[in-house]
């Protein structure tokens, strides 16, 4: 999220940056069926939850070391300055070598060989698209690459909205996504989606976040979370979410459907969605945390999660049943989980408990049951987690936690497999600033990985003002003795 709407999160008093969206769309027809196929989780048969890492992580500059488990090769690393503030950097990397990353600030900037000695940044942001409204800007950008192997750039456009009283909202024009065949040089495929969320005499003013996900035959699937808000004479805010949308597309983006509304069960229920995939069977799922909503503003840091849920579509997000993935009550502040598929009906799930533990979950059974979630980290989380997993059975995960100094962080990863064996531990980055407290500049860590199984990590630090991409350079190491 842009760094004013991400204070929605962060703090429950400051909600001034959240955004607007100004059209109306009708509900689905199928609240029933949407609402209802949630039944409470149970160990499927012949999985169980990969277990944590027994050692701490204590090599800053990535180097393997011997293991009986999947290991790190080297890294190598490229920064760039961010134009003002960096937040919430991402990263796509393609079947080419071609890295995208973007770091908050309105610049998309693509590496076109990640193995090279030399690697380069070079900007190439698809071009701002017209608008009536005269303060225009992007937030949230956001960089993924299709199974085709097309680079996508997805953004909300943004324009300054001032309140009565003072003060003022971004509010919402669309969701621009663009598709770029050639790692970002040129961007034949550009348009503005026009979304909506509008709850009856309420001001529509937030979207977080937007998310895309990459099916067959050029469908794309375009999810994300409503905020809606009543407005006092003082300026201020109390929010609440207006459900979960998803979008489809079967030209690859160009043109919509109208979104349907993921029914939560409780009408004035609030969620948290992290991003989206499409699975082998061409099923759209949605992984999110629901919220008991209590008094005063709603947000994921006062509410009670009281269920971490995957919504499943099996006809191209036209309607979705959930499935739960961990129904116990986690309290205050866990959200953004992360969704991987490791082979055919095999799926995990990680996730920032209330205590801002990491914690993991698997399914055998394409999402159907899950198992007890395993506690992986051994410190104090800072922010939610990201997940990848290759189809031979290894994953990645990356975390920030606590760091060893006081207001600092520092970014963890580990590779594991699903058929157990050592985990190995790396640290990528120590110490980090703008993690901790109300000065974080992200709700959740980055990477992305390559066809063999290599990662390319990207983190942002408020100190240094820049952006920065980890890159795997060794092929990672089978098993070692």
């Amino acid at each position: 999220m842009s760094p004013l709407v991400c204070l929605f999160l962060l703090t429950s008093a400051a909600l001034a940056g959240c955004v607007d969206v100004p059209d109306a769309v009708d509900l689905a027809d199928s609240a029933n069926d949407n609402a209802s196929a949630a039944a409470a989780p149970s160990e499927p048969r012949g999985i169980t939850s990969p277990r944590a890492p027994t050692t701490t992580a204590a090599r800053p500059d990535g180097s393997p070391v011997a293991s009986n488990g999947p290991a790190f090769g080297a890294f190598s690393r490229l920064s760039v300055p961010c134009k003002g503030s960096c937040y919430e950097a991402t990263v796509a990397v393609d079947g080419d070598g071609r890295a995208a990353m973007t770091s908050g600030d309105g610049d998309l900037r693509v590496v076109d060989d990640i193995d090279s000695a030399t690697p380069t940044l070079t900007t190439r942001a698809p071009p701002a698209l017209p608008s009536p409204y005269e303060s225009q800007q992007t937030g949230d950008e956001l960089v993924q690459v299709a199974p085709d192997g097309r680079l996508y750039w997805s953004a909300l456009v943004l324009h300054y909205q001032p309140l009565p009283g003072g003060g003022f909202v971004m509010e919402l024009a669309g969701i621009q996504v663009a598709a770029s065949h050639d790692g970002g040089k040129s961007w034949p495929q550009n348009v503005v989606v026009s979304v909506a969320s509008q709850q009856a005499q309420t001001l529509v003013f937030g979207t977080d976040r937007q998310w895309l996900a990459f099916g067959s035959d050029g469908d794309v699937y375009l999810v994300y979370q409503g905020i809606t808000a009543l407005a006092s004479v003082a300026g201020m805010r109390e929010a609440w979410s207006s459900g979960l949308w998803a979008g489809h597309s079967a030209d690859g983006g160009v043109t919509w459907s109208t979104f349907t509304q993921i029914a939560l069960g409780q009408p004035e229920a609030i969620a948290i969605i992290g991003a989206p995939l499409v699975d082998a069977n061409a099923r759209l799922l949605v992984p999110f945390f629901q919220y008991e909503v209590g008094p005063g503003p709603a947000t994921p840091l006062t509410d009670t999660a009281t269920a971490l849920r995957l919504a499943i579509s099996h006809d191209k997000a036209a309607s979705f049943v959930l499935s739960d993935v961990w129904a116990s009550p986690s309290g205050p502040g866990a959200f953004f989980p992360s969704l991987a598929q490791a082979g055919k009906g095999v799926m995990l799930m990680a996730w920032m408990d209330a205590e801002r533990q990491l914690r993991l979950s698997a399914s055998d059974d394409a999402g159907a049951t899950w198992t007890a979630p395993e506690v992986w980290s051994n410190a104090s989380l800072v922010t939610s987690p990201w997940l990848r997993a290759h189809t031979d059975g290894t994953f990645v995960l990356v975390w920030a936690e606590r760091g060893l100094e006081e207001g600092t962080a520092r970014l963890l990863s580990a590779r594991a497999h699903l058929a157990g064996g050592a985990t190995d531990l790396v640290t990528l980055a120590e110490p980090l600033h703008g993690y901790v407290g109300r000065e974080a500049n992200t709700d959740f860590v980055h990477f992305d990985m390559r066809d063999d199984g290599r990662i390319v990590a990207v983190w942002s630090d408020r100190d240094a003002g820049a952006a920065t991409l980890a890159i795997e350079n060794a092929a990672p190491l089978a098993t070692m003795s």
